[in-house]
């Protein structure tokens, strides 16, 4: 990892490349702060139309952070979930590929002014890709877990 122009941390491409050319990558999902659109798109994935989809591409969702390369993050990130957001991603290593995933998780959405969101996901972690969207469907999650595939 090296420093950018603009003070963030930001991962070269290839410990990037290691991990997504690999067998398969596991995620598991974290929600700092969200209406839940986000996290029911996730839940499809998980039924039988779009599970083949999801493991024929080299992903499955796991619950235990300690298997997984990739952190799925959606909503914004408040008060009370800045601090797990940031144990569950030293959890998971250095090495590990977070996307951020939906409108509010890329841009605050209509959190942007609240009281309690302290930061979107990329002022907390380095981010590696951004699916956004509100929510953004299945087909679009799926192509943006392709595209980092592709990207790497």
């Amino acid at each position: 990892m090296n420093l950018n122009g603009n003070g963030r941390w930001q991962r070269t491409g290839t410990l990037i490349e290691d991990q997504v050319n690999s067998q398969s990558l596991w995620m598991v999902h974290f929600n700092g702060g969200s209406c839940a659109g986000c996290d029911f798109e996730i839940s499809s994935l998980q039924t039988p139309r779009f599970e083949s989809e999801l493991e024929k591409r080299g992903f499955h969702l796991v619950r235990n952070p300690d298997h997984a390369q990739v952190l799925l993050c959606t909503g914004v990130v408040t008060r009370q979930s800045a601090r797990a957001l940031r144990e569950v991603y030293d959890e998971m290593g250095p090495d590990t590929i977070v996307v951020a995933l939906g409108t509010c998780a890329v841009a605050k959405n209509i959190f942007k002014d609240c009281y309690n969101v302290v930061a979107q996901v990329d002022e907390m972690l380095p981010v590696d890709l951004y699916i956004p969207g509100c929510p953004p469907r299945p087909q679009a999650i799926l192509a943006g877990l392709e595209k980092l595939k592709v990207y790497a």
